[in-house]
Parts: structure tokens; sequence; C-alpha cells
């Protein structure tokens, strides 16, 4: 059995649908019921349990030799996917996989990167079979801006002309599923991205062709970055962190290409061409 956290996310529901395609028997847990229905399909099991509460998670475990942690950035993330890391090794479970971040470490200018080396260290030390998946961002960020994209033809980061090597979230679901399905990773930490490293005003330039309409891309200021995510309601601690990511990224640092994706689940990565070629409906202009 293959348990999976984070099973409503964007990662983690992707991991889950694709090991039910493949017929391997998956556990998918949330927090509510209501999650719970989503994810109902066939070969899909729930389970209701919380990162904060280990006892829930005692009860997830049972029987389950493979699992797959990712969760939400809350500021005591180390301390619950702590728990979790902790749960695993007294249920037995042979292996954990852990959704990492990129260029994951303790000398990270990020706190929630750093966050993320400190759970990755407690698992090297736990004594389960562990792997690390480090993906770079997203393509489908850019559903953060659909609506800027759309209406306004334009879209607003503070990254400069720093290049990102982002990858499909299907992509990194698939290596997800190779390192729970087969042997071979364990003790390994794997840097995935995409096909090749853009700026945004490449980002930009391959949108616009896609929906039929230009696509500006505006290198706003970091205050004007903090000002934006407040406004949408995003946690200070966040904002700033993400500030930071974003000056780690306009300096160059997350532009290096990979071939984890090829490597490990035997496909080439999609590229950004592909991705928006699928989006552009979302995108083009409503008058």
């Amino acid at each position: 059995m293959i348990l999976v956290t984070g099973a409503s996310g964007t990662v983690g529901g992707e991991v889950v649908r694709q090991i039910a395609a493949e017929g391997a028997p998956v556990r998918a847990l949330v927090r509510s019921q209501e999650k719970a229905a989503m994810l109902e399909g066939p070969g899909i099991e729930t389970a209701i349990a919380d990162l904060a509460d280990p006892g829930s998670l005692d009860a997830a475990l049972t029987g389950v030799e493979h699992a797959f942690l990712a969760s939400s950035i809350p500021p005591n993330q180390v301390e619950l996917q702590g728990n979790f890391v902790e749960a695993c090794a007294r249920a037995g479970v042979e292996h954990l996989v852990k959704l990492s971040v990129f260029k994951a470490g303790p000398g990270s200018p990020v706190t929630f990167i750093r966050w993320h080396a400190e759970t990755e260290r407690q698992m090297e030390e736990s004594g389960l079979g562990w792997t690390h998946l480090r993906p770079n961002s997203f393509f489908q960020n850019v559903h953060f801006a659909t609506e800027s994209i759309r209406d306004q033809g334009a879209f607003f980061l503070p990254l400069g002309e720093g290049r990102v090597s982002s990858v499909d979230v299907r992509d990194i679901a698939a290596v997800a599923v190779k390192t729970l399905t087969e042997p071979g990773h364990m003790g390994t930490a794997l840097e995935i991205t995409g096909p090749e490293a853009l700026s945004q005003a490449e980002v930009a330039q391959k949108l616009g062709a896609a929906r039929g309409a230009p696509v500006q891309y505006v290198d706003v200021s970091p205050d004007a970055a903090l000002e934006a995510m407040a406004q949408a309601g995003m946690p200070d601690f966040l904002a700033q962190d993400l500030v930071r990511l974003y000056a780690d990224q306009a300096e160059g640092h997350w532009a290096e290409v990979t071939s984890a994706v090829q490597d490990v689940s035997g496909r080439t990565p999609r590229s950004f061409d592909e991705f928006v070629a699928e989006v552009a409906d979302q995108l083009r202009p409503t008058v």
C-alpha cells in the first residue's frame, strides 16, 4: 500500500491519480470528508488524518509500505512534517518519498527551503528508506496570473532577467510514482526540472503566441510584489519568503537543467510550449 499525503493538493493529487492509473494500491490522506469525496475513484482508498495529530497518522499508516510526503507551507512546517516522519518510523514504513524543493539546503536564503532541508535531514537520520524530490517552479504557477494575463495582457513578478528551469507538475508526479513503485531510488535526492530555462520575457512571448494576443512581463519591485501579495491575503511570512525566492531566481541560481525526469520516468519532460498550448483558451481575452 502507498500512502499519499497532501492528496488534495496540486502535486499530491496528481501522484494519487497516476498511481491509481497504474493499478497500484493507493491511500489518499486528506483532512476532511469533503476532500475525501473529491478523490473517490477506482483503486483509491481515502484516510482522514492531520499532520498535527500523530494518533490519526498512526491509523492512516496501517499496512503502508511506501509513503509520499507533501504539505502546504505553514509556519510550523518542520513540526508537522516531522510528525509524519516519526509516524512512518513507528509504522515500519519501508520507504518515504518527500516533495522538497529545488536547491534545498541549510544555507538557502529562503526560510521555507531551509525548512525542507531540515526535514530531509530528519528523514536521513530516522532509519527509514528515503528519497528527496526537489522540483523547480511549476508550469502550473501560470494559473495564479490567469486573470491578469486574460484581462490586461500582462503578468507581474520581480524576477528581472533571471532564467528558471520550471517543470510540469505531471512530470514531477511521474518521477514520484516511479520512486514509490520501483526499486533503486532509496537514498537519492533528485533535482527535477523541465527541459529548458526560460526568462520571464520568454515566458511572456510563449504565452502570447499560444493565446493569439500579446503578453507583457512587467518586472516589478520587491515592495510592489509584497504589497500585491498582502492585498491578496497572503500571510506576511510567506510573502517575505517568496520575495527572497524571486531574488534568488533573478540572480540565476534556478536555471540549471537536469535529466531527472527522463532518467527516472523514462519520458522526455513536457516543454512549456506544450503546457501553454493546453491552457491557451483560459488565457485568451474575453472581448
